[in-house]
């Protein structure tokens, strides 16, 4: 299988639109945060919705535990070509939700002692039955 620099192909893209602009703003387009140069090509009609769709992939993969496949097809469930041609590759989504739980995962331990445990144990039942057994404990309860 052939392996690919994506900064590569961003950089074929830019070269095959001659366009360095930026403009970047928040997903409700309400706020510009940064605009850069002037675009010398005109809007695709389903970035913008194909964005939301992927913070929407993210917020769900990071509330649910449903499986990649399940997200991306809630995700996608009704959405016109326009905007499915803006998204990545499925295969890509998915990896990137494996990516994105993985990170907020603890480290697998390699030993024992990299293992750590926190909980909230209460032994005092356990304790009081032991000193009864044991005739330690005078007060009943």
């Amino acid at each position: 299988m052939p392996t690919y620099n994506p900064m590569e192909m961003f950089q074929k893209i830019v070269d095959v639109q001659q366009c360095t602009a930026m403009l970047i703003t928040n997903l409700k387009m309400k706020i510009i945060i940064r605009f850069e140069e002037e675009h010398c090509h005109g809007a695709t009609k389903g970035a913008i919705r194909a964005m939301k769709i992927k913070q929407t992939i993210k917020e769900c993969s990071l509330q649910t535990c449903n499986n990649p496949g399940q997200i991306f097809a809630q995700a996608v469930q009704n959405v016109p070509k326009e905007i499915l041609i803006e998204l990545p590759s499925e295969d890509s989504i998915k990896r990137s939700i494996r990516i994105l739980r993985s990170s907020l995962n603890p480290k697998k331990p390699k030993s024992l002692q990299e293992l750590v445990i926190e909980c909230n144990l209460h032994y005092l039942p356990i304790i009081i039955i032991i000193y009864k057994w044991l005739g330690l404990l005078q007060n009943s309860f």
